[in-house]
């Protein structure tokens, strides 16, 4: 049986070699990182999804290292030439994992990091960073004026979708609650841990 087989089926059997994988790909990420922009598109696909999957372990240990890898392929592309066209693929999807993980009262230990990147990808669509737009222009029809327009937007429908017992104009004023804090942690994390709170 080969370790991807080994790992694929549940989040519990051989968690030490779902740790080992885990803390690989993060050294990996950390001092090799050409290695994985030079991967083919399906490729690096197949590992984001190993990650954001893997959102998903209750065991501490190997979800704080998926998180923090997470954290260090986020910083890693940002820095890249690959920037723009890594978070149109991403952002999204992270982004909805993570707020899908944050719910989860088995995941309450990784709180600190989860807000970590969310706060990365909020900071990011404000900073200007991305030089494109993160939606495809040829398909949408929505005028987005910024990529934070667009980014706003997509997670006040996200939040909206999720969480049924907020009326819009709330989960609008935590949006706008979290652009405003992009910047101090401390207070983008009470804002997350606010709503959470309410939403029980």
């Amino acid at each position: 049986m080969c370790t991807l087989d080994m790992i694929t089926e549940n989040f519990e059997d051989y968690p030490e070699h779902r740790l080992n994988i885990f803390s690989l790909l993060r050294t990996i990420a950390t001092h090799c990182f050409p290695a994985l922009i030079s991967l083919s598109s399906r490729q690096l696909m197949f590992v984001m999804d190993s990650i954001i999957w893997a959102f998903w372990h209750t065991e501490k240990n190997i979800a704080e290292t998926v998180l923090k890898l997470s954290l260090e392929m986020l910083n890693k592309f940002q820095a890249s030439k690959f920037c723009n066209q890594f978070y149109r693929t991403y952002i999204l999807t992270i982004e909805q994992e993570i707020f899908a993980v944050l719910i989860d009262t088995l995941h309450k230990s990784g709180f600190k990091l989860h807000v970590l990147v969310l706060q990365h990808l909020f900071c990011l669509a404000k900073s200007g960073a991305l030089t494109e737009p993160l939606w495809d222009a040829d398909t949408c029809s929505y005028p987005y004026q910024s990529n934070v327009a667009f980014v706003r937007i997509m997670t006040i429908k996200l939040l909206s979708s999720s969480f049924p017992n907020f009326d819009v104009m709330e989960v609008i004023q935590f949006v706008d609650k979290l652009f405003a804090a992009t910047n101090d942690l401390s207070t983008f994390k009470t804002y997350t841990q606010d709503f959470l709170i309410q939403s029980n």
